[in-house]
């Protein structure tokens, strides 16, 4: 049975069952390589695992990224280890932006009659509210799922060279990866243009104003 031809999915869907399973498979893999993350910063700390989950539990993806860097520069790790871990650093990145255009978009029908599949996917983004359509091909989706997938395999491999490395032994290091493409870039926030600023205008003085001025140019006047 394929999985378009579940009675359940069929019923309950409204985006194709492929596209449906490459989000799934996002989803589980991204897992995995979340708290693969912690478990690199864990090792790069020489802390056990349930030490490092205490430490690094709610700090954030992106703040747990930045403060690995830190670690790294501050200790001054072996080019191995530094090179395999910021450049994993930097393909997370990219997955973690995918991983979220894929878990926070929304459809909206192309027509009113709604047919199966017929939708547009769309990423709305700050309080504005402002959606913008997405890369919405099988394609695309199964790209991210099996770069997601790879990402994970790639961060368990320098997980374990790190524990080798930590026991005295010699440490395998995975091959270095490039990192993948975004599959969307959010638009750039449109500012106003910025009118030029006009010089102060000289204020028009009063009657009274143009007395004393004249009078104190007489005086100027006496006095040389």
């Amino acid at each position: 049975m394929t999985l378009s031809d579940d009675p359940w999915i069929k019923n309950n869907s409204i985006i194709s069952p492929e596209k449906l399973h490459a989000v799934g498979m996002t989803a589980v893999y991204w897992n995995h390589c979340e708290r693969l993350l912690l478990m690199i910063f864990a090792r790069l700390l020489n802390l056990t695992y349930r030490v490092g989950w205490i430490v690094g539990h709610d700090i954030g993806d992106i703040s747990l990224c930045e403060k690995i860097k830190e670690f790294l520069a501050i200790r001054q790790m072996e080019i191995p280890i530094a090179e395999q871990v910021q450049t994993a650093l930097s393909i997370y990145d990219v997955c973690r932006q995918n991983r979220n255009t894929l878990s926070h978009f929304t459809v909206k029908p192309k027509s009113p009659e709604m047919l199966p599949d017929d939708f547009i996917f769309l990423r709305t983004k700050g309080v504005s509210a402002a959606s913008h359509s997405i890369p919405s091909d099988l394609e695309d989706f199964r790209r991210v799922a099996l770069e997601t997938q790879v990402l994970s395999i790639h961060l368990w491999e320098i997980y374990k060279a790190l524990g080798a490395r930590q026991e005295g032994r010699p440490a395998t290091w995975p091959p270095i990866l490039s990192p993948p493409e975004l599959l969307w870039k959010p638009p750039l926030p449109t500012t106003a243009k910025q009118r030029p600023r006009r010089p102060p205008s000289v204020p028009k003085l009063s009657a009274a104003q143009k007395r004393a001025k004249a009078r104190k140019a007489d005086r100027l006047k006496k006095k040389r």
